[in-house]
């Protein structure tokens, strides 16, 4: 697998643990020009991974940018068992990225609506499941956990900080109980995480509220 190939990868594991299907491949969507998307998006400094969504006479225009040498060291990160802070920030930067395209490309095909706190919440529990997916070591597995929820903050405005800090302390939550309830991988895992993607914002998190 070459690094261009990590995003399509991304997705068909999402695709795979929560069985949905979506209409289009995130290769159509994905860019590595980071000067056109600072166009787009209006700043100077953009971060490694951007999500733009734009809607222009009724219709949605999406996009994501994926630093390409963040790809490029994720895709590295990936053909060793241990991982440091660094190469769990660059793989879930990109599972993140693709997570969030997948979830408004589905959600755009289901006609169903999606909320900004949603989408956050689902592509922490996407960080969890990919990357469990692609470890190989226990004791990776036990680091990353620690890691991947983190609540820093890590944006200056405080709507975002609200929102990222609800969504990693949810996800935290359920997948700690995921990894409590299944201590195997099989058809009941697979079933629960189908379930809980296809369920709307609120229910997810009265969901997780109830296993809590």
């Amino acid at each position: 697998m070459e690094p261009g190939d990590l995003p399509a990868a991304v997705q068909q594991t999402l695709q795979s643990r929560y069985r949905i299907s979506v209409s289009h491949t995130v290769d159509t969507f994905v860019s590595y020009d980071r000067e056109i998307y600072k166009d787009l998006d209006g700043r100077d400094d953009i971060p490694d991974e951007l999500l733009l969504l734009q809607e222009e006479d009724g219709d949605m225009n999406v996009g994501l940018f994926l630093d390409q040498a963040m790809l490029e060291r994720a895709h590295m990160a990936l053909q060793f068992d241990q991982w440091n802070r660094q190469d769990i920030d660059d793989i879930s930067s990109v599972i993140e990225g693709v997570s969030h395209l997948v979830c408004v490309l589905w959600h755009a095909d289901q006609q169903r609506e999606l909320r900004p706190v949603d989408l956050e919440l689902q592509a922490e529990i996407d960080k969890f499941v990919v990357l469990k997916h692609f470890c190989h070591s226990h004791a990776t597995l036990a680091q990353f956990q620690h890691m991947l929820f983190d609540v820093t903050a890590i944006d200056d405005d405080p709507l975002l900080v609200s929102r990222y800090t609800c969504a990693r302390r949810y996800a935290w939550i359920y997948c700690q109980w995921l990894q409590s309830r299944f201590k195997i991988d099989d058809d009941k895992l697979q079933h629960e995480l189908a379930t809980f993607y296809r369920r709307s914002g609120p229910a997810k998190q009265r969901h997780i509220n109830d296993v809590h």
